[in-house]
């Protein structure tokens, strides 16, 4: 969604959004995890400190732009990222997820597609589905320059004493705009913002966002998306832990454990 943002035009890095305990539209409150809050921030800053009221006023913004679009290129840059669509992967099992629009709401659900709808989806919020492997097909492309990956296990067909190597194309190339403060808010929120104290000391640079998905009626999913190292990356790693309450609380401890592994740390 940050990126939709940018690559539209619609703020810059710096575009300062007020960060508030909530957000109010019509008769419906949308409220921020911080009551308290009230801040003018940019991207950077509102990503480290995962600020909800922030986007939904972001979410706002693409409303307002055209109304007549009813914010739809939220969705449009989602599905190039490989949201809404199976990930053209060599395993069976994978899924599109949802990625609902004012067309799939009103046939399924047989009422239009609102403002509020927008700002909802601005947080990820709503009837939107997606999968652990479809946030990291789109977090690699953010880290590696906007190359939409092919997810593969299988990396050569072996015939006795002969190996061919696969190669796999990637689905599409996205020509994207300031990724630089996506990536700085997502090192920030590692090192001094919502999970900082997983991995504020952690031996190699880790940016990550936490992120807590509604699941009623049961307790929230934690999920945590990342990538390592920071500066020259090798690996992202995405975790869900269903129902397992916010993204600092067990998805984020869980991605610890695999960094650990990949890189051969030893945990205190």
């Amino acid at each position: 969604i940050a990126e939709a943002a940018l690559a539209t035009h619609l703020i810059t890095p710096y575009t300062p959004l007020l960060c508030s305990g909530s957000f109010s539209l019509g008769g419906t409150v949308f409220r921020n995890v911080e009551a308290g809050v009230y801040e003018s921030m940019s991207l950077p800053t509102a990503l480290s400190q995962s600020c909800d009221t922030w986007f939904y006023r972001l979410g706002d913004r693409f409303w307002a732009r055209d109304p007549s679009a009813q914010g739809m290129q939220i969705q449009q840059w989602a599905r190039l990222f490989g949201l809404g669509a199976i990930p053209r992967t060599d395993l069976t099992g994978a899924a599109a997820g949802n990625l609902p629009t004012p067309r799939w709401l009103l046939k399924t659900f047989h009422y239009p597609w609102t403002e509020g709808q927008t700002i909802n989806l601005s947080i990820g919020q709503g009837p939107i589905q997606v999968s652990p492997l479809q946030l990291a097909v789109a977090y690699s492309a953010i880290v590696n320059g906007g190359t939409v990956v092919r997810p593969h296990v299988g990396g050569a067909i072996v015939r006795g004493a002969a190996v061919e190597p696969l190669e796999f194309k990637p689905v599409r190339r996205l020509h994207l705009v300031d990724t630089w403060a996506i990536k700085q808010g997502l090192y920030d929120a590692a090192h001094h913002g919502t999970s900082a104290a997983v991995f504020g000391n952690f031996p190699i640079a880790v940016a990550g966002k936490t992120g807590t998905a509604e699941a009623p009626p049961g307790d929230d999913h934690s999920w945590y998306a990342s990538w390592a190292p920071y500066s020259h990356p090798k690996i992202v790693v995405v975790t869900m832990i269903e129902h397992g309450g916010f993204g600092a609380e067990a998805a984020a401890p869980a991605a610890k454990e695999i960094y650990e592994a990949y890189f051969h740390i030893k945990s205190p």
